[in-house]
């Protein structure tokens, strides 16, 4: 299920080959700093975006829907599917509490901007906080 997921998510973005510093996804998990080491460009398909940030290890994931309506805003629980994976094998820990806010959408640079936070929980009830998360990046518009 989790190859699925990765196979379907991985097809709407592309690594970041642009130099641009302003490229980030960072936040802290349990207090641990994680930082993208693989910054990926996200789509943007039909208004909804899926933004990721991954390590060789690792990734912190969601999905923003309407966001090319919307545009700048806060994304609640009822609204984003967001997950976290601390390996690619193992069990996805989804989100129970938390939100994300889009500071910026940008269409003509084609830049997200916002920040995330929440708890997130796996299958066995294991929990892990998700706080000061900050990401930029730069999003295909798919049709």
């Amino acid at each position: 299920m989790v190859l699925g997921f990765m196979a379907m998510f991985m097809s709407g973005c592309k690594k970041d080959s642009s130099s641009t510093p302003s490229s980030y996804f960072t936040c802290k998990i349990d207090g641990t700093a994680f930082s993208a080491t693989n910054l990926l460009n996200c789509s943007i398909s039909q208004g909804n975006a899926m933004v990721n940030g991954s390590t060789a290890t690792s990734f912190v994931y969601f999905w923003l829907p309407d966001v090319a309506t919307k545009k700048a805003g806060t994304y609640t629980l009822d609204e984003i599917v967001f997950r976290y994976s601390p390996s690619f094998a193992a069990d996805n820990f989804e989100i129970t509490s938390g939100s994300v806010v889009v500071t910026s959408y940008n269409s003509s640079t084609s830049t997200l901007t916002g920040t995330f936070s929440g708890k997130v929980e796996n299958s066995t009830g294991a929990t892990k906080t998700i706080t000061e998360g900050k990401f930029s990046v730069h999003l295909n518009t798919a049709q």
